[in-house]
């Protein structure tokens, strides 16, 4: 894990800023929002991706190889 946090400490990064400004429109809305646009985001990396999966979870993830990726669950709050 180390290695993969060493050559995308950039798209972590973004991840976590995201994960940030998700759980902050969360508390202050009371729901998930559509896209990243509703928390300002509109030019996020385009590497890092967020996807609402129902009305109180989501993933935000991103490729690291062919065929792979980290991604993050809002339930365990963890990259895996």
């Amino acid at each position: 894990m180390a290695t993969v946090w060493l050559f995308h400490y950039h798209e972590f990064g973004i991840g976590d800023e995201i994960v940030s400004r998700v759980e902050a429109f969360r508390a202050s809305h009371g729901r998930l929002p559509e896209s990243l646009k509703e928390v300002g985001m509109d030019d996020a990396d385009p590497k890092v991706c967020y996807r609402r999966i129902s009305d109180d979870e989501y993933i935000v993830w991103f490729g690291t190889t062919l065929g792979e990726s980290e991604c993050l669950n809002s339930r365990t709050k963890k990259w895996d």
